[in-house]
């Protein structure tokens, strides 16, 4: 990478550019050209704090999406194209192969795939998953919800709500995968002298005026819904595990706000469904 000029370098990424606006820009899943370009402005702050290779960085950004299971029919083959591509755009062999080692791994969605090899890999994961918590996280899982027919919403009837979140939970979102048996699965406060606390417990903390800690939000997201197909049930199922799963300490300092972000709404959302606000 060393030897290839500053003209060769904007002629690439100007190539990757124009392809991520084609295939993403009349996206309406939050996965459009301008998720793209956050994803990518972040992961070059990122990479300026983190001392890594700016151009893979922005590369693999400005590309991660051109080939996800969730907008093309065959991930495989649309991977198979980009390294044609940027081959053709005289990217070289090793920064090729390194961007779709960062495209292929990035998901982590059914949690079996191989944690980042690089810090460039690194980066563009944290990136992506920055955009799926804060505000702009809020706004895509609805988005994402409307885009795929998924509810706000299915509540429990008759207190017959979930305890931790399954293997497999649908994604439908970026990044980490839904928990598995073990892992990340919710864990439920005490109540007073050692009993449950149950829904009812969850519900007086949370109406209490005081914040309930983040396992305590999924707790009692998790209590409230009847079935985890809804938007807000993903928060519980991934995005309120994001923060924990990044990769650098730039990553994890940004995401301490947008993970405050995510507890206040879910709690506020419910607040307003079940009538207390």
């Amino acid at each position: 990478m060393n030897s290839r000029n500053e003209q060769d370098r904007s002629h690439i990424l100007a190539a990757a550019e124009k392809l991520s606006r084609e295939r993403l820009g009349g996206d309406t899943s939050g996965h459009d050209w301008w998720h793209v370009d956050r994803v990518r402005r972040m992961a070059l702050r990122l990479a300026r704090e983190e001392q890594a290779d700016p151009f893979v960085v922005e590369l693999a950004a400005l590309l991660h999406d051109v080939a996800d299971a969730k907008l093309v029919d065959d991930p495989a083959a649309a991977r198979d194209e980009l390294g044609r591509l940027l081959r053709d755009w005289g990217a070289g062999d090793k920064d090729a192969e390194h961007v779709l080692e960062i495209i292929a791994t990035l998901s982590f969605g059914s949690g079996n795939r191989p944690p980042m090899r690089t810090p460039e890999g690194s980066i563009v994961q944290d990136a992506d998953r920055l955009d799926a918590i804060g505000a702009i996280g809020v706004a895509r899982v609805f988005a994402y919800s409307g885009w795929s027919g998924r509810p706000l919403h299915v509540p429990a009837e008759d207190g017959a709500g979930h305890e931790a979140v399954p293997a497999g939970v649908p994604s439908g979102g970026e990044t980490a995968g839904a928990p598995t048996a073990g892992e990340g699965a919710a864990s439920y406060p005490d109540g007073e002298a050692g009993t449950p606390a149950g829904d009812g417990g969850r519900r007086e903390a949370a109406s209490s005026g005081g914040p309930l800690a983040s396992e305590e939000v999924r707790g009692r997201i998790l209590a409230a819904s009847g079935e985890l197909d809804g938007a807000i049930a993903h928060f519980a199922a991934k995005l309120l595990l994001l923060k924990d799963r990044m990769n650098t300490a730039a990553a994890r300092r940004i995401a301490g706000d947008r993970h405050r972000f995510l507890e206040e709404y879910a709690n506020r959302f419910l607040d307003e469904w079940e009538g207390r606000s």
